[in-house]
């Protein structure tokens, strides 16, 4: 049962980023002063974790953990998944302030994605951001691997 769950929030909170990440990174763009497409468009938005895909920028989206949502019950089939967002960019040059400065703005765009439709189209019954972290891979003279995870907490009912 619990699966069916997951693969909801998943789907849900996949379909929300894909319609809608666009919009938000032309917010943050005009908000900025960017000009047009400086925050490129993701290349993917993928259901899964995909550590080697070198495609760039790279919207990941994948479950953690879940659990059954204890104050309602287990009877009551509601389920918390734990979903991760990373997102990933590449950086072929030695500028990495700049690669850093445009995850940020990734992020930014991320969060008021899923801010705007927290029921991730009334397919879940909240979507909430619980909090974030970042790494990155520094690589020889090539590319450097930027990457920030999003924690997204997605409550569910009923697939």
């Amino acid at each position: 049962m619990a699966a069916r769950y997951i693969q909801k929030a998943v789907d849900a909170l996949h379909s929300t980023i894909s319609g809608g990440i666009a919009a938000q990174l032309r917010a943050v763009e005009t908000s900025e002063s960017l000009s047009t497409n400086a925050l490129t468009d993701p290349q993917a938005v993928v259901k899964a974790r995909m550590p080697l895909d070198n495609r760039s920028p790279l919207v990941q989206v994948f479950e953690e953990t879940w659990a059954h949502d204890m104050a309602a019950g287990q009877r009551h089939s509601m389920i918390t998944t734990n979903c991760n967002v990373v997102i990933t960019t590449l950086s072929h040059d030695a500028d990495l302030e700049a690669a850093e400065l445009f995850v940020r703005r990734y992020v930014t765009a991320m969060v008021e994605t899923i801010a705007n439709d927290p029921t991730l189209g009334g397919a879940a019954m909240s979507a909430v951001i619980m909090g974030g972290d970042s790494a990155a891979s520094v690589g020889d003279q090539s590319a450097s691997r930027i990457a920030h995870v999003l924690d997204v907490e997605v409550r569910t009912h009923t697939p």
